[in-house]
């Protein structure tokens, strides 16, 4: 499942790119209603690919670039599956570490 955040014509723009919704199946809101997860500091590892870091909570966020991530986010190729990483302060599920904000719907408590 995948939250498409835009629209252009048959192409839906999610958290990692662009896909083509002509393979996809849209879900009525009452569908798709999980339990919120109660997310808190802590330790993380990512679970997605590649996990964006940004500025502030939200995807209305810019994305930082990688020589703006801490030397240590930097060695590890950025925060990319398996990476581990401490989350200092929440907000909803959004989660501050020391090279700025990551969703923790990608990434699993350790």
């Amino acid at each position: 499942m995948v939250h498409i955040q835009a629209e252009n014509r048959n192409w839906g723009k999610t958290n990692d790119g662009w896909i083509c919704l002509d393979y996809t199946k849209r879900l009525d809101a009452a569908v798709i209603s999980m339990p919120k997860e109660n997310y808190t500091k802590g330790t993380y590892v990512v679970n997605c690919s590649k996990l964006n870091v940004r500025s502030g909570p939200g995807t209305q966020y810019k994305i930082k670039g990688y020589k703006t991530l801490t030397k240590s986010a930097q060695k590890q190729g950025g925060y990319v599956r398996g990476v581990r990483f401490t989350v200092k302060k929440v907000n909803k599920n959004w989660g501050q570490t020391p090279s700025g904000w990551v969703c923790l719907d990608y990434s699993k408590k350790l």
